[in-house]
This record gives structure tokens, sequence and C-alpha cells, in this order.
């Protein structure tokens, strides 16, 4: 495994642009960006971490999940400071290519201590660390703990109106769903109850609000099916929840139950670039 490059003088603080992250916040030295479209523009999200700045990544659009900086300023805290210290095993090294592709399991495993090394013509550009450890090690950046975003995400979640999670597959991908649940006696409502949130199964707080899920395969709204917000969720091993869904509902229960969703089977529905997933609110009058 190579060895974090020194570092160098840091340039003054400057705001660096990245075309298509939907960037939450920037002061200077501090990018936020999504998970969800953090490879729509990867190299400049990269390229800002590397010029001695900081990328937040969130989730949700609210929970952060990664931060990115320079390999200089790593390899300054981790020398510093011994509490901040990464074990060798646990710094991997991938290229840009690789590591664009594999920013989901890049973010996993930061949960695992595991600290990623982003290459680039043969030299480390910028690294992937978890939030609490640049928390830490920075803590001019004034950083909130993520226990205290996590309490205050759930005391809020009272607030959250009800909204509908529109969940977009591939053809390929609903067809290894049915294939996994063959012989059950409803196949498509097997696969369909199974629901994910970006990290694991779907939180408490965003189940309550809940109404329905829009299902979109290739593009185009395939299923609608209500969420029977009283009744008990089920979490499995790993990332999936078993929701409580309905029996496909028709144009007219749609109508009937969620007149301001106005999305129905056949309509087009582009996917949300780099989401599998996406929330619409209700209207109070469509909370089902």
């Amino acid at each position: 495994m190579g060895v974090m490059v020194a570092a160098r003088p840091r340039p003054a603080f400057r705001a660096s642009k990245c075309r298509n992250c939907r960037v939450s916040s920037v002061d200077s030295d501090l990018l936020v960006v999504e998970i969800e479209t953090l490879r729509d523009d990867w190299s400049a999200t990269w390229k800002h971490a590397a010029d001695d700045k900081f990328v937040q990544v969130n989730r949700n659009g609210t929970v952060p999940t990664a931060m990115m900086l320079s390999p200089g300023m790593w390899r300054e805290r981790h020398k510093a400071n011994k509490d901040l210290a990464v074990p060798e095993a646990n710094v991997r090294e991938l290229t840009s290519t690789d590591a664009r592709i594999n920013v989901a399991e890049i973010i996993k495993d930061l949960d695992a201590g595991i600290h990623t090394a982003i290459m680039f013509r043969g030299a480390q550009r910028a690294v992937f660390a978890p939030y609490e450890w640049v928390r830490i090690a920075f803590p001019a950046l004034g950083l909130t703990p993520l226990d205290d975003l996590v309490a205050d995400l759930a005391a809020s979640a009272h607030n959250v109106g009800p909204h509908v999670m529109v969940v977009y597959r591939k053809s390929r991908t609903q067809r290894a769903l049915l294939k996994e649940f063959a012989h059950a006696p409803d196949p498509v409502w097997e696969a369909d109850r199974r629901l994910s949130s970006l990290r694991g199964p779907v939180p408490s707080w965003r189940r309550a609000s809940l109404r329905a899920v829009v299902y979109v395969v290739d593009g185009q709204v395939a299923r609608v099916r209500a969420l029977d917000s009283a009744a008990a969720w089920e979490d499995l091993p790993g990332v999936f929840s078993l929701a409580p869904v309905s029996d496909l509902l028709s144009r007219s229960e749609i109508d009937e139950r969620f007149p301001s969703l106005k999305l129905y089977p056949g309509d087009n529905r582009p996917a949300v670039a780099g989401s599998s997933r996406e929330y619409v609110d209700l209207h109070p009058t469509s909370a089902g």
C-alpha cells in the first residue's frame, strides 16, 4: 500500500464550482453534495477536495455520511494526533475510475474505519474519510456531531408531511426480482413490498409519513400501491424492509386516495440522476 503524500502549503480558501452536484452549502472550503448525484460530476468533486478543501457527502439530502479531503491534510492530522491515527491496513487505494464505480462500497466501508485514497495518474489526489473523523480532526470547520444531527432529524420527524416513495428499477432488476419470488403466490407483490433507504432499511421516521409507493421501470410508471401507515413493517437482515403495501391501485383509486399525486401506470417518469428512489410530497388532502 502506498504512503500518503506530504502536506503542501495551503492556498487561500476560494469557492469551487461543481456543475451538477446538488450543492447544499458552500463556504469557501466546504462543498456539500448528495450521494445520489456524487458520480454525476465525479472529477470536479474529488478535485475540489484535492485542492486542500473539503467535500461533505450527504444522504437523503440531510445526513452526512462521508467526507473527502486532500491527502496532505489527511496525513497532517493522521500524524499529529495519535487518537486519529489510521492503521495502514485500514487505508485502501483505488483509481479514480474504480472509486467512482464503487462509491457505495467505499461509503459503506467507512463504518468499518476504512479510509480510501483516490488515485489519479499514479498519485493520491483525495481521501474518503468518516464524517466523525474529519469533525474531530478539523474543529475549525464547526461540524455538528453526527449523533446530534440524527437526533434532531428524529425529533423533527413529526413535521414531515405525507409523501410517496418513487422506486426506480431497470427491467433487468425487475426480472431478477420476479425470478427470486417466482414460487410466491404473487411474485410482483412480494418484490414490491421489499423496500430500502439509501443505506439500509427504511427508517421509522420515514415510514410514519409514507402513504404510497410508485414503481417505475425503465422510465415508465408500472404500478402504484398504497401503504397502511398503521400497519407494521418488518426489517430483514441487511438493507431491506418488508412494507405493508396494498394491492395495485387503479387510476380511479389513485385519484380518490391521492388526488395531488398525478402519477399513473403508463406515465413517463425519468429516473433522478444517480438515485434509485426519490420522495414526492403529497398535498394535505392526499393523505390517503
